[in-house]
């Protein structure tokens, strides 16, 4: 990024023909470590092991001025993987009774296009006219199949209406029995016996319950620090990707700083999850 940059600012006094200025390099020309972004699932940002992508550029007219008095990276308000960066103006504001020509109110994808108030109450007009409508149909269609059931004996539509909806509410009534008998309190002191004297008792259920109730094998010591590792997944797609690993759980940051993660590194056996 900085090579495709470098012909467009630079970041000392001496402009040399270019038009911009990366105004954070221009107050602190040596200042070493000064990133804007950092790894959050590696916790990179506590071992400031991270990558500078932020920027602020001036023109150079604003540095020539004296207009640009400072520029900083703010990199102790956490909340995100970026940290905030300022640049400090010297200027005067100026009120004036009309907005300037190059206003976004002026630009023709945003002129006439902006929602009123008035546009939210017409909604809900339409709203009630779509419910009106919905009513009408559902008793359109009601007349319809109304029409379409044959008069009982005597004549009655009334009658035959009555026989379709009990015949309708006895088959929901029969699909929602349950098909088995429910258990009482004394169907299980019933069968005791018989579990007592069966000779070959099922151990399936018990076998599942000791692997599930044992927890997670206890995760194994990385080799830089003796401290227990953490499990990770690879994420990437290819070959591997879902198996489990572990890491050392410092975070990421640079080999000489003994602070930061070593290179311990484990697949977790047979390439199956815990």
């Amino acid at each position: 990024m900085l090579n495709l940059l470098s012909h467009l600012y630079i970041v000392v006094s001496e402009f040399g023909g270019r038009k911009f200025v990366d105004t954070f390099r221009y107050f602190h020309p040596t200042r070493t470590e000064a990133f804007t972004c950092w790894r959050t699932d590696t916790r990179a940002r506590q071992t400031n092991y991270g990558t500078r992508l932020d920027y602020i550029f001036s023109n150079t007219e604003l540095v020539d001025r004296s207009v640009l008095t400072d520029s900083d990276i703010l990199s102790q308000i956490g909340g995100s993987d970026h940290c905030p960066v300022k640049a400090v103006l010297n200027c005067v504001i100026i009120s004036t009774k009309k907005c300037p020509s190059f206003c976004t109110k002026y630009w023709p994808e945003f002129a006439g296009r902006q929602t009123k108030l008035i546009s939210y109450l017409n909604f809900e007009k339409n709203e009630n006219k779509n419910v009106e409508n919905e009513s009408k149909t559902r008793t359109e269609e009601r007349l319809k199949n109304t029409e379409s059931i044959p008069k009982g004996e005597d004549g009655n539509l009334s009658t035959n209406l009555v026989k379709k909806r009990k015949s309708l509410y006895d088959e929901n009534e029969a699909a929602q029995k349950p098909s088995v008998k429910q258990r009482t309190l004394t169907d299980f002191f019933k069968n005791t016996t018989q579990i007592a004297e069966d000779p070959k008792p099922n151990l399936k259920p018990v076998n599942a319950w000791k692997e599930i109730l044992t927890g997670p094998k206890p995760a194994p010591l990385c080799n830089g620090h003796k401290e227990p590792s953490v499990l990770r997944t690879v994420k990437k797609p290819g070959p591997n990707m879902g198996r489990d690993f572990y890491v050392c759980a410092r975070p990421q940051g640079l080999a000489l700083n003994p602070n930061s993660s070593c290179n311990f590194f484990k697949w977790v056996s047979n390439g199956k999850k815990c």
